[in-house]
Formats: structure tokens, C-alpha cells, sequence
């Protein structure tokens, strides 16, 4: 918000974020910020009330209309989220385009399949890709059950880590399956069937 204030700083009233006129439309943004209240929650330990918004209004001086959206509060570090593994796979699509034409297949392979994608070692899951597994039960409604049996095997294998160290590589697989696909975007992580052949070769 202090960015926005930075940048912005000619706004109308109280509440209101950004002001931005355009010779056809005018974009504002206007917090609705309300206190945690004790019926809602804790206090202490929420400052903000899961009633409080972001109000953002685009009017058309043409039309004569305004379209308003609602953005919650609670919502905004999901976006942010969303944003950062965009960014990371737009980089990831860059850079694997820059490495063509300078960098072997093997590696090039090697470097495009995320730890998402590599086998587990340990368990009834051996074997087993994290992305796909999650994919796979999100195709067949089970979902839930599959985020469930591979924090499981993370925990398990977390508890051994100290004695197998290597460990470590199959937690961060299906740690980073379990966040990409927390953020809906774990299907533009998944390689292409040569791409994962090679890396396994």
C-alpha cells in the first residue's frame, strides 16, 4: 500500500488506495479494512476482520458504467503466490529457450524436469513421481486422500533424515509437488514424456 501511495499520491479521499485516470476509463482502488472483532475471532492475533476487502472499480466514461470487483483481503498472498509461479515458470521457459543452442541434451534435459517430477526411493511410493500421483488423483476426485499420503511420506522420511541424509532430495520433490499444486499451476510444471526419458536415461 505504501507503493501504491508512493506512486499514487493524489488520491481523493480517506480509503482510497490508487486513483488513476485515463482518457477512456478511470481504474480506483478503495480499501474497506474492518478490525478483528471478538465474535470473529482473535484479536491479538488478527488485525484485519475476514470482511475486509479491497474495493476496485474500472468506470468507462464512455458507457457511462463502472464494473466493481471485490478483492478479499485474505486473498491477496494467494495472488502473490500465483504471481511468483508464473514468474518462475516464464523464467524457467526463457532460460530453457537460451540454453539450446549451448548446452548438451543431457543437461538441458536434466535441468528442465522439476523435483516435482522425480522418482521417490523410500516407501510404498517408490518409484512413483509426486506430480503425477497428485495429478493423477485430482483427475480420479481423490485429491485429498493423495495430499494426505504424501505428507505422510514426508513426515516419515523427515524422520529419518539425520541417519539417510539423501532424504532430503525426496522431501523437497514432494514438497514442491505439494505447493504447485496448492497454487493450481502444477500441470505447467510437468515434462514432456522425452524430456523425463531422458532425464531418467
Amino acid at each position: 500500500m505504501a507503493f501504491l501511495k508512493k506512486s499514487f499520491p493524489d488520491t481523493g479521499y480517506a480509503g482510497q488506495v490508487v486513483d488513476i485516470p485515463r482518457s477512456n476509463y478511470r481504474l480506483s482502488v478503495i480499501d474497506r479494512l474492518k478490525k478483528m472483532t471478538d465474535e470473529e475471532g482473535d484479536p491479538f492475533l488478527n488485525i484485519f476482520s475476514n470482511r475486509s476487502i479491497y474495493l476496485i472499480s474500472l468506470f468507462s466514461y464512455e458507457k457511462k458504467q463502472s464494473l466493481v470487483a471485490n478483492l478479499p483481503l485474505r486473498d491477496m498472498p494467494l495472488l502473490k503466490k500465483r504471481t511468483d509461479c508464473a514468474e518462475e515458470a516464464i523464467f524457467r521457459a526463457v532460460n530453457f529457450q537460451g540454453e539450446t543452442c549451448s548446452q548438451p541434451v543431457g543437461d538441458r534435459a536434466a535441468n528442465s524436469v522439476p523435483a516435482a517430477f522425480t522418482p521417490l526411493k523410500m516407501g510404498k511410493l517408490a518409484g512413483k513421481l509426486p506430480g503425477d500421483l497428485l495429478l493423477e488423483a485430482q483427475r480420479s476426485g481423490k485429491a485429498a486422500e493423495m495430499v494426505e499420503a504424501l505428507k505422510q511420506q514426508a513426515d516419515f522420511l523427515r524422520g529419518r533424515l539425520k541417519k539417510y541424509s539423501r532424504n532430503q532430495e525426496q522431501i523437497d520433490a514432494i514438497e514442491e509437488a505439494l505447493g504447485y499444486f496448492d497454487l493450481g499451476c502444477l500441470e505447467d510444471y510437468k515434462p514432456k514424456e522425452g524430456e523425463r526419458d531422458r532425464q531418467q536415461a
